[in-house]
């Protein structure tokens, strides 16, 4: 999507969906919908259920769990977090991004991005299935994976409807408000995960 954008200007989809103020609607809520396709990108919800009869050989290992699960975390950044950037680049050079609209787009898909892996890894300590015969059954058809979409489509929703309802605000105000707020959680599930892990890990 960031780069067809860069072949048919916002103007040119605007008058092709009848809608006159898209490029406006694409500056305000670009940092969302590219929070929306990291938030589907979440590897963390069912990489612990993936482990599944295998799980033994990391609850016997002589490293700290919440390394393990912090580790998950890292796995999932590192597949995110450059592709986002990259999409965000090319995206402030097709729509023509001021700069506090640009440091919004760059800063808030990567937010969500640590949100939705920290909330994964989480989610799938409280609901592992560690008992399965084929992957599909845990990348597809588990609780953790279900509900970890729930979760990040919510997060995206809200600031959504926001900008839509609350017309007479800046839409980059709600934009940075739901990143400080998202920035905070994040925060507090990573004191969670080191405070935590170790036992939430050990009870599976």
């Amino acid at each position: 999507m960031s780069i067809s954008l860069l072949f048919t200007s916002p103007e040119q989809l605007g008058q092709l969906a009848d809608i006159p103020q898209l490029q406006q609607y694409l500056n305000t809520l670009a940092p969302l919908f590219v929070s929306l396709f990291v938030a589907l990108s979440c590897t963390t919800s069912s990489s612990i259920s993936l482990e599944g009869n295998n799980l033994w050989i990391l609850r016997s290992s002589p490293v700290p769990k919440h390394i393990i699960l912090l580790s998950k975390v890292a796995v999932n950044l590192t597949i995110t977090v450059p592709i986002t950037v990259v999409s965000c680049v090319l995206l402030m050079i097709s729509l023509g991004t001021g700069w506090a609209d640009s440091l919004l787009l760059l800063a808030i898909p990567v937010i969500y991005a640590c949100y939705t892996a920290l909330m994964g890894i989480i989610v799938n300590l409280k609901l592992p299935k560690l008992e399965w015969t084929n992957e599909v059954q845990v990348v597809k058809q588990s609780a953790a994976v279900l509900v970890a979409m729930l979760l990040g489509f919510i997060s995206l929703i809200i600031p959504a409807g926001l900008s839509f309802v609350l017309t007479s605000v800046d839409g980059r105000v709600i934009m940075l408000g739901a990143g400080v707020i998202l920035a905070g959680v994040s925060a507090g599930m990573y004191r969670y995960v080191k405070a935590q892990g170790e036992g939430l890990f050990l009870r599976l």
